[in-house]
């Protein structure tokens, strides 16, 4: 017995009936509203929590990768530092290291020195045992 039949033969109980068969039927529809409802709330929620974890998971790994591509770019970056010193003109290179080449030149003269007179000091000390 469907749910025709059951109007169909309500309608020969009178009103009465037909709007008890009405409420209720809209009672249960109601109830399967709210049941729907409560079970979309809930698994709009598991949704929620799951593209939250998807979402922090992805900025992770965003980061993680940003991190990865600076550190990258920087090893870029020094071998491209190096790569231009080691490009450098002739001029500036001679230049920049004249002053390195005066500098080792006077302390090896100031060592040629100390050592000549150190030398110098021996000499005359042995002479002067050797006079004695």
């Amino acid at each position: 017995m469907g749910f025709e039949s059951l109007i169909i033969a309500a309608k020969d109980w009178g009103p009465t009936a037909v709007t008890t068969i009405i409420a209720f039927v809209i009672s249960y529809l109601f109830k399967q509203q709210m049941k729907n409802a409560a079970e979309d709330a809930a698994r709009s929620d598991e949704f929620k929590k799951n593209l939250a974890n998807g979402l922090n998971r992805l900025e992770e790994n965003f980061n993680k990768n940003v991190s990865e591509l600076k550190q990258k770019i920087e090893k870029q970056q020094n071998e491209i530092d190096t790569l231009k010193l080691e490009k450098l003109e002739r001029e500036d290179f001679y230049k920049d290291m004249g002053g390195w080449r005066a500098e080792i030149n006077r302390l090896q003269d100031l060592v040629i020195n100390q050592n000549n007179s150190t030398l110098q000091k021996i000499i005359e000390l042995w002479q002067s045992q050797n006079k004695k």
